[in-house]
């Protein structure tokens, strides 16, 4: 439900009536005023002014009481009264003449007489409101200046107002409390796993979050994010900066931010509520299309033990965001059950066969399809039928293609394109439409395209884009579930081969306990007395993508560890792993070539957590 707002005032509250109807609309909220007839009318024998004020002001969520220069009786008599003894959190404005001519009349006129009656009444007022006993503020205002002072006081009420709504109180007996609930698309870094837990957290204290994600190994398609995006009720982002910034160049941090901007470009254009948390460090690489509500936060603060730090860089400004569009409208959104749109061309008979293949394959993956002949006229009707369509698939082989393909961008369409001809080895934008259509974003849309040069390729390539584009996310409905899905993502999907001496067998066991929570593999760890296979340590070798040995003098010492050294160093050699040598006593390998050392005078997470954060900054990582 949105946020009511109560203007109280008397007549001349006319002067400001339209600023701040379209400040509380700004935040989402419904702005109640008499004059515009927005207040509680309850109409019976007893029926009054009197009594319908005061019921409004009890029904709303917030009072602004304005003081212009005349006074009303029913306000300052009545409503405020309720609004302090209901508890409603209200602000106090007050035209900036009046109320300097009345700090002028306070503390040089003491006979009020000189004043007519609505003078004396102002004095008295506001003499009351600022007294030891009501001790509150007056916000003084000027005509051209009383939007931005009313949005900037009205945004201190924001947080208050959302803990009151989400703080779980006591309930009646038999019933649960409930919390507000969004379904969103969560925007972030996979490889970020800490900062994500920390900003999911604190999110989740307030609100309950509902959000998708992909199964592993689901390569990127532009029409799968678009559309995921776009049935959502909200787009939040959390975009950490990972790397030393000292060794960063531009260059880095727009490599980094490149998916980042992608999604949020997606936002922007579904026009969905968005708020996004950037690192402060991207500086001005990382920019919010507008209509994003841009946070730029302190690492050190996020991840403080200070709970007033993180309370300003986290939760303060998603209460903002949340209380400026709760309630608010999906936008544009479809049923899961829509349509797909085939814009193909029907001119011939062969055209005709191509669009039937396009529909056998779409429909194969079990979704119900629309044929629209290309050229459309892109009228209402044609608008109109494109809002009842999951999304779209269009052939960019008509004359008129392009131009459908901007329009269906404009509405945020969810599109795959098909395209006659050989698919090149690396895809390229197409400079006379892709660059004009997408512009930094290109590449990967150049990515989405389906490319056929016979019906039998058509068939299978659409069939296999249609598998990805439609594939079930799993749903994170629950906290457990979702800090699940965050710890799991702490985890780097390469195999690691642990090298060892069975005399340090015990120390190999604890290290691959931490190496099991980072890694989705350990390889080569044995139970104690147990005999490594020749065979299976090769293997294990040509399976892994890092290898850890832990450098002792048994190590050195022991003929089998000499050979798993020189297999690793040949693998090392030829770029085949990542190789880290831990020396737990001052030992060190020539057979090894030239890994990277470590000393163990650190805890085995620390240790382990340096060498996930190096490879995961490996050149070509992305983020």
């Amino acid at each position: 439900m949105a946020l009511s707002v109560m203007l109280c005032g008397a007549s001349d509250t006319e002067n400001v009536q339209d600023d701040f109807a379209e400040v509380v609309e700004g935040f989402g909220g419904e702005a109640w005023h008499y004059l515009s007839g927005r207040i509680q009318y309850l109409n019976d024998a007893n029926a009054s002014w009197e009594r319908n004020s005061i019921t409004s002001v009890q029904e709303a969520d917030v009072c602004v009481f304005v003081l212009i220069d005349r006074y009303g009786v029913v306000t300052w008599e009545k409503e405020l009264h309720a609004a302090l003894e209901s508890g409603r959190p209200f602000l106090v404005f007050c035209f900036a003449k009046t109320y300097q001519d009345y700090r002028t009349l306070s503390s040089k006129v003491s006979d009020l007489a000189v004043l007519d009656e609505n003078g004396q009444r102002l004095v008295r007022l506001l003499r009351d409101l600022e007294s030891d006993e009501r001790q509150l503020t007056v916000v003084q205002f000027r005509y051209n200046d009383f939007a931005k002072k009313l949005r900037s006081h009205f945004g201190t009420l924001i947080e208050r107002l959302l803990r009151e709504r989400t703080t779980t109180r006591p309930a009646a007996r038999g019933t649960r409390q409930r919390r507000p609930t969004a379904k969103v698309f969560l925007s972030h870094s996979y490889r970020s796993p800490e900062i994500n837990l920390r900003f999911f957290d604190k999110v989740a204290e307030l609100t309950d979050l509902r959000f998708e994600v992909d199964r592993k190994g689901l390569r990127l398609s532009t029409t799968r994010l678009e559309r995921l995006i776009r049935n959502t009720d909200y787009f939040v982002g959390f975009y950490p900066l990972r790397g030393d910034l000292e060794t960063m160049s531009r260059d880095d941090l727009v490599r980094s931010a490149t998916y980042f901007q992608l999604e949020l470009e997606m936002a922007a254009r579904a026009r969905k509520p968005a708020i996004a948390f950037i690192d402060q460090r991207y500086q001005s690489v990382l920019n919010p299309p507008r209509g994003v509500q841009a946070v730029k936060y302190s690492a050190q603060e996020a991840l403080s033990d200070n709970d007033q730090l993180v309370e300003r860089a986290i939760q303060r400004p998603f209460a903002d965001f949340l209380l400026r569009f709760e309630g608010a409208p999906r936008r544009i959104s479809v049923d899961d059950g829509a349509s797909v749109g085939i814009l193909v061309p029907t001119e011939n008979a062969h055209d005709a066969e191509l669009g039937a293949i396009v529909v056998e394959s779409i429909e194969t993956r079990g979704r119900d399809t629309v044929l629209v002949p290309i050229p459309p006229a892109m009228d209402d009707r044609f608008l109109a039928r494109l809002r009842e369509c999951d999304s779209v698939v269009l052939s960019m082989d008509h004359p008129a293609a392009p131009v459908v393909a901007a329009y269906l961008r404009g509405q945020a369409v969810p599109t795959l394109r098909l395209r006659h001809g050989p698919e090149p080895e690396t895809p390229e934008p197409d400079a006379s439409v892709d660059t004009l259509l997408f512009g930094g974003q290109a590449r990967h849309y150049a990515k989405d395209v389906v490319y056929w040069d016979d019906v039998e390729t058509l068939h299978a390539r659409v069939l296999d884009r249609a598998e990805r584009i439609f594939a079930e996310p799993r749903l994170m409905d629950t906290t457990s579930k979702a800090r699940g899905y965050f710890e799991a993502a702490a985890q780097l999907p390469m195999p690691v081969f642990l090298s060892y001496a069975d005399d340090d067998h015990d120390v190999a066991a604890a290290l691959a306990l931490v190496l099991r929570s980072r890694f989705t593999e350990v390889l080569n760890v044995v139970d104690r007395g147990a005999l490594r296979q020749r065979a299976r340590t090769i293997s294990d070798l040509d399976r892994a993508d890092v290898a850890i040995t832990l450098l002792t003098r048994a190590y050195a010492d022991a003929e089998d560890c000499r050979e798993e050294a020189r297999l690793i160093a040949e693998r090392h050699a030829s770029w085949q792993l990542r190789v880290f040598a831990i020396q737990v006593e001052n030992v060190r390998l020539d057979l090894l070539g030239n890994p990277k050392y470590r000393r163990a005078d650190a805890s085995w997470a620390d240790i382990v957590n340096d060498i996930v954060q190096e490879l995961r900054n490996r050149p070509g990582s992305g983020s």
